[in-house]
C-alpha cells in the first residue's frame, strides 16, 4: 500500500521543487536585507584610493582590549614594603621550616592515613555522621578523635607532641562558646 503512493509523492516533490526554482525573485523592498552570500563586495569610491597595492602587507588588527591594567601601581605590587594581610606571612618571605619539621609532618600524615584506614576508626567516623542532636554529634566526634589520635600515637610515638597539639585543637573546636553549654541527657 505504501509503495503505491511513493511515485505520486516523488512527482509532487519534484513539481514543488521546479516551481520554487522557476519562480521569479520577489521585488526588493526597502526593508529587505541583501543576500551577502551572492552579492559581490562593493568598495566605495572614496576607499578605492586607499586600497593596498598588490604585494603590500596587510595591516595588523588592533590589539584586543583586556581587563588588566597596562601598569600596576607600585603600592599594589607584592614585596614593596606594604604591611602583609593579617594572618599571612609577608609575600616573598617564607616561614623558616626545617627538615625535621617537614619530616615530622610527613610522618604525621602517614600515621593519620594509616589510622583512618583502621576499621574501628572508620566505624567511629560513620557513627559520628548520624546523631540527632548537636550534643550527641559532639560526643561522637570526641570519641572519634580520641580513637584516631590514640591509633596515631600507637603507630608512631615520635609524633606524639604534634598529635597532642592537634587533639587539643580538634576537641576545642567541639566546645560551645557562643551559647550556654548543653547538658547531656543521661
Amino acid at each position: 500500500m505504501r509503495l503505491q503512493n511513493f511515485p505520486a509523492l516523488c512527482i509532487a516533490i519534484l513539481a514543488t521543487h521546479a516551481a520554487c526554482v522557476a519562480a521569479p525573485a520577489p521585488a526588493e523592498s526597502p526593508d529587505a536585507l541583501p543576500d551577502f552570500r551572492t552579492t559581490p563586495a562593493k568598495t566605495p569610491a572614496k576607499d578605492a584610493d586607499k586600497a593596498l597595492p598588490l604585494g603590500a602587507p596587510a595591516p595588523s588588527a588592533p590589539p584586543l582590549p583586556t581587563l588588566l591594567p597596562d601598569e600596576i601601581p607600585r603600592t599594589l605590587r607584592p614585596g614593596t614594603g606594604n604591611a602583609p594581610a593579617r594572618g599571612k606571612p609577608a609575600s616573598g618571605s617564607k616561614p623558616n621550616v626545617t627538615a625535621e619539621e617537614i619530616d615530622l609532618r610527613v610522618r604525621y600524615r602517614k600515621a593519620r592515613n594509616m589510622a583512618e584506614g583502621n576499621e574501628k576508626v572508620r566505624s567511629a567516623w560513620e557513627y559520628s555522621r548520624y546523631p540527632k542532636t548537636d550534643e550527641e554529634k559532639r560526643q561522637a566526634l570526641r570519641r572519634y578523635y580520641d580513637l584516631l589520635f590514640s591509633q596515631m600515637v600507637a603507630l608512631d610515638r615520635g609524633i606524639a607532641p604534634l598529635v597532642e597539639k592537634t587533639r587539643k585543637a580538634e576537641t576545642a573546636a567541639l566546645t560551645q562558646t557562643k551559647i550556654a553549654p548543653t547538658v547531656p541527657n543521661e
